[in-house]
């Protein structure tokens, strides 16, 4: 099941994108249509694909082909699909030895620093920033915080737009310290996926929208569309 997101543009510049999550997090379920979904967005005319994590299991790399290159593959072959890292590839099960080399080494993003998976992109008029939100190290999310207030001060984007692999809730305080960062750069919307804990609502004021899965159907994923419609509005 897709649902609508409307971005409304002062300009000219449409863009179609989708936003999905979480074919890793519940593969050994059998919960998760990852394939289903593959075609699915074959067939929504689409510029390019968001997704919020989990696109493996285990942090090896058949585990990333069977579960996000191979049934996505025909996509991937006419459109990008830009990945938010989650808990997954950053070396699950590993809970407390976070390490994103393998994520970086597939996909090699303009990464701002030598060890993290967070990176930004501008497509059109909106400013992207992927987040994680299991920094490696409280130096790491040092780096991470710096870089969100850096990104969206300097953004000249008409719409900001923040993606990240899951919102469960840390007990160290840094999943709060990255929501407020995105709050007080004035992101328009965050994205998010995973589903442990996970409610659809607002997080530090900002409208979230959870795109993925809690084992349980149907599962959420989001059809956006950027086009000009009167003042800005989300």
């Amino acid at each position: 099941e897709f649902r609508r997101v409307l971005f409304r543009s002062r300009l000219e510049q449409l863009q179609r994108f989708a936003v999905f999550s979480h074919p890793g997090g519940t593969a050994v379920d059998g919960a998760y249509p990852f394939a289903t979904l593959g075609h699915a967005l074959d067939g929504l005319a689409l510029d390019f694909a968001l997704c919020t994590g989990d696109i493996c299991y285990f942090t090896h790399e058949a585990s990333f082909e069977e579960l996000f290159m191979r049934p996505f593959r025909d996509f991937l072959s006419s459109a990008p699909i830009y990945l938010a890292a989650g808990n997954h590839e950053g070396g699950f099960p590993g809970r407390y030895a976070w390490n994103y080399d393998l994520f970086r080494d597939l996909f090699p993003y303009e990464y701002p620093t030598e060890r993290g998976a967070f990176h930004s992109f501008v497509r059109g008029n909106v400013h992207f920033l992927s987040v994680v939100y299991h920094p490696r190290s409280a130096d790491e999310l040092a780096q991470q915080l710096a870089w969100i207030e850096t990104e969206l001060a300097n953004s000249a984007s008409e719409f900001r737009v923040a993606f990240l692999g899951g919102v469960n809730r840390r007990t160290d305080g840094s999943f709060d310290r990255i929501v407020r960062a995105l709050a007080d750069g004035e992101v328009d919307v965050v994205f998010g996926g995973d589903g442990s804990g996970t409610e659809q609502g607002e997080l530090g004021g900002v409208p979230y929208f959870f795109a993925g899965t809690r084992h349980e159907a149907p599962p959420n994923f989001y059809h956006v569309e950027v086009r000009q419609i009167g003042r800005a509005h989300v």
